[in-house]
C-alpha cells in the first residue's frame, strides 16, 4: 500500500477553511457566527411589538402585543435551517435529471478513507483536548 504524507492540523484547518465559503469567512470575522444568529432567532421567535393608543395627537396608552409576523419568518427560518422542508425540485439540461458522477478509483477512495480517518482522529483529539476550532 502506498504511503501517504502526515495530515497536519494545519492541513485540516486549511481544508476547513478552503471548504467554508469567503463570505461565511467574512461574516465571522465581523462577528455574525452562528451562534450570534442562533440567539438573534431565538430573540425573533418570542418577538414582542408595542403598540400606541393616542387621543388628538396624545399618546394615552401602549400595550405589548405578540409580533406574529416576525414569529412565524423566524419560524419558517428555523425549519429551513434545521432542514425540515423537502428539497425545492430543480433538473438538470432539458429538464431531466441532473447528471452525478461519482466514479473514482480504489486507490482514490483508500486515499480519501485515510484522510477522512485521519481528520476524525484529529478532531476526536482537539476535543479531548477543549481546544477551539
Amino acid at each position: 500500500m502506498a504511503k501517504h504524507p502526515e495530515i497536519t492540523p494545519q492541513d485540516v484547518k486549511d481544508a476547513e477553511d478552503s471548504l467554508l465559503s469567503p463570505l461565511y469567512n467574512e461574516m465571522a470575522e465581523h462577528g455574525l457566527t452562528s451562534e450570534y444568529l442562533i440567539l438573534k432567532l431565538i430573540d425573533e421567535l418570542d418577538a414582542q411589538d408595542t403598540k400606541f393608543a393616542q387621543e388628538k395627537g396624545v399618546f394615552t396608552d401602549q400595550k405589548n402585543v405578540t409580533a406574529w409576523q416576525i414569529r412565524q419568518r423566524a419560524r419558517q427560518d428555523a425549519h429551513k435551517l434545521r432542514g425540515d422542508y423537502p428539497p425545492t425540485q430543480i433538473s438538470g439540461p432539458n429538464g431531466g435529471p441532473i447528471p452525478i458522477h461519482t466514479e473514482i478509483s480504489d486507490e482514490e477512495r483508500a486515499v480519501l478513507k485515510e484522510h477522512t480517518r485521519r481528520i476524525a482522529q484529529l478532531e476526536a483529539e482537539r476535543i479531548a483536548k477543549k481546544e477551539p476550532t
